[in-house]
């Protein structure tokens, strides 16, 4: 299914002629009332395929990652990330191709 909803992601693997393509750290401070949802996107160059994608959170504020497009076998992947109302989130995303 497209979107695979959860506080870490794990999807692929990668073996030894696979690359780290990016390593984002995407970091949102708290603000009371407020619910952040955020879509974060790489592209690889052309003729890149994703082999795996891993999505780890930083500290226990139980947002939610959702990969909503692209991922693995495309040149892109779009991660929604989703913190409860008031809450601050911190996320790691590592992209193997």
């Amino acid at each position: 299914d497209l979107a695979t909803t959860r506080n870490n992601l794990s999807l692929g693997s990668f073996g030894s002629n696979d690359r780290l393509m990016s390593r984002i750290t995407h970091n949102v401070a708290a603000d009371s009332l407020l619910i952040h949802d955020q879509e974060i996107t790489f592209r690889g160059v052309r003729g890149t395929n994703i082999t795996a994608i891993r999505v780890s959170q930083v500290g226990s504020n139980s947002p939610t990652a959702t990969r909503i497009a692209g991922g693995l076998g495309s040149e892109f992947v779009t991660i929604r990330i989703r913190s409860d109302r008031g809450r601050a989130f911190s996320y790691t995303i590592l992209v193997y191709a």
